[in-house]
């Protein structure tokens, strides 16, 4: 039986985002990676005792490798959040990936990538005639970017993702999706919120909006970007509906969308939904 997880189906769909067509394309290859997983357990590639990344699997891996013209290192690492499990990749101060020039073996250049973590070299594949190295790091401190940031959003708080980074994506988005049990794990969106100065450090340590506001209120909520806004958001919008006017979550709701003003407007009533960070 083939991976399936249909949670927020219905929002990529709207999106322009085709969510059976991206399921299906690596449908063939998972099932090749489930044969392999079954076969030699010593071989699989589970990057934690519960989640796969069959796109690693797929990956040519070469530690001697060298390459004489543009190389570029794509820095992903794994994160949980609350029990929720995702991928972040790791751009530079343009929002692309680092690229350099190097006729030293891959394995090297990954080790000495300027990247502060502990990074491990899985693999490489070619686009557009350059090289692109898959350098997995291990730093909770270092700031990831999303699936949605890079082809939904196409920009991190207002500045814009590097053209590079997101034909990169548009072709190879699979490097985003997890499995657990066979299923695909749910991909999470990216919205924003304005929060004043006083509140930042309440969330910075518990990674939260709930509350940080003046009139004390519990629900999360959050929009698209606005300039001066100050907390980016990844929401795991689960079972959600759109309303027509304001109404509060049921509790078989995890998420509701309404428009106010002109503005749409996501919110969650359980923080475990929506893993706050500051700019």
């Amino acid at each position: 039986m083939l991976p399936h997880n249909n949670k927020n189906t219905e929002y990529w769909r709207d999106n322009k985002i085709d969510y059976n067509y991206t399921r299906n394309s690596l449908s063939q290859n998972y099932e090749m990676t489930r044969m392999k997983i079954n076969k030699d357990n010593k071989k699989n590639v589970f990057i934690s005792n519960i989640i796969d990344h069959p796109f690693i699997k797929q990956l040519k891996y070469d530690e001697h490798l060298t390459y004489n013209k543009s190389i570029y290192i794509v820095h992903f690492k794994l994160n949980e959040f609350c029990g929720k499990y995702f991928i972040e990749l790791i751009l530079n101060e343009n929002n692309n990936f680092i690229k350099i020039k190097s006729e030293k073996k891959v394995l090297e250049i990954c080790k000495n990538s300027k990247i502060i973590g502990t990074t491990r070299y899985k693999g490489h594949l070619y686009f557009n005639n350059d090289l692109y190295l898959i350098n997995q790091v291990k730093n909770d401190k270092i700031k990831g970017v999303l699936l949605h940031d890079l082809l939904i959003n196409e920009h991190v708080f207002g500045k814009e993702v590097h053209e590079n980074v997101k034909k990169f994506i548009g072709k190879y988005y699979e490097i985003y999706y997890l499995y657990k049990n066979y299923e695909l794990l749910e991909i999470p969106i990216v919205k924003y919120s304005y929060a004043d100065k006083k509140y930042f450090k309440f969330i910075n340590i518990y990674k939260t909006i709930q509350y940080c506001n003046e009139n004390g209120e519990y629900l999360i909520e959050v929009r698209n970007y606005q300039d001066g806004d100050s907390v980016r958001h990844i929401c795991w919008m689960g079972n959600y509906k759109e309303l027509v006017e304001r109404n509060y979550l049921t509790n078989e709701l995890d998420c509701v969308m309404i428009k106010e003003n002109g503005v749409n407007k996501w919110i969650f009533k359980n923080k475990k939904n929506v893993y706050s960070i500051i700019k």
